[in-house]
């Protein structure tokens, strides 16, 4: 079975359509993720080699125009076409073969995007704005020549990633201020992917606990300042 390491923060679950106009009738054809900021490495999040197939330019402007890498992995006898768009450069070519974690390229703006509920326009991001950056990413079942074959979900062939999403092996404890140790130094390093800057190094002090307060505050988790199992599921 096709595996992926789910996104650590997802802008937009795929079916979601609140966007009226910019999406078909089944909703929105992918997941929306960050890597933390525009310009930053989009890496491979698919286990498995999988294969550099296609690369599309809307037009010559990454700012402005939409940018893509499609790759083609096979699992057991079935083959995946996955895709990573809104890329600002492109760093792998056709016939490239990648594996989880080679950077694919970089993310951007370019094509249609949304921040906070209006499109940005080609003015903005001429003008250098960097709003409403993120990374596309949709799964396409296809065929061995690339030819999609599931129409059943939307007209675009896509189907939802996170049925694909890898399930962690290892049981994370719970942790709370006073706590120290390699457990608390995962959770700095998880909250500082998320934005919310701390050093790394292993005690759960007060500025570990504000974090993760506001983590759970903007995750619309219980604001208790301890990291259970519902904060890890957000987190990792």
């Amino acid at each position: 079975m096709l595996r992926i390491e789910k996104p650590s923060h997802i802008t937009q679950t795929f079916g979601v359509n609140a966007r009226n106009g910019i999406y078909d009738s089944k909703g929105h054809s992918g997941v929306d993720y960050t890597t933390g900021g525009y310009g930053e490495a989009v890496e491979s999040i698919v286990r498995g080699v999988c294969e550099v197939t296609r690369i599309y330019k809307q037009g010559d402007d990454s700012r402005i125009h939409y940018w893509a890498v499609y790759t083609q992995v096979k699992v057991g006898n079935k083959y995946h076409q996955v895709s990573y768009g809104h890329l600002s450069d492109i760093k792998v070519k056709v016939g490239d073969k990648v594996r989880l974690g080679d950077v694919i390229g970089y993310e951007g703006n370019g094509g249609t995007v949304v921040s906070g509920g209006k499109r940005v326009t080609e003015k903005e991001r001429l003008n250098g704005s960097q709003k409403g950056h993120h990374v596309h990413f949709s799964v396409y079942p296809v065929d061995k020549s690339g030819k999609k074959i599931d129409f059943s979900y939307n007209k675009r062939g896509t189907i939802d990633p996170s049925q694909f999403y890898k399930k962690s092996d290892v049981i994370l404890p719970t942790l709370r201020k006073g706590n120290r140790g390699i457990a608390v130094k995962f959770l700095q390093l998880a909250l500082s992917k998320h934005r919310y800057r701390l050093t790394s190094d292993g005690v759960f002090g007060p500025k570990t606990e504000r974090k993760v307060i506001a983590f759970q505050k903007k995750s619309r988790l219980v604001t208790d300042g301890i990291c259970g199992k519902a904060t890890w599921s957000r987190l990792v």
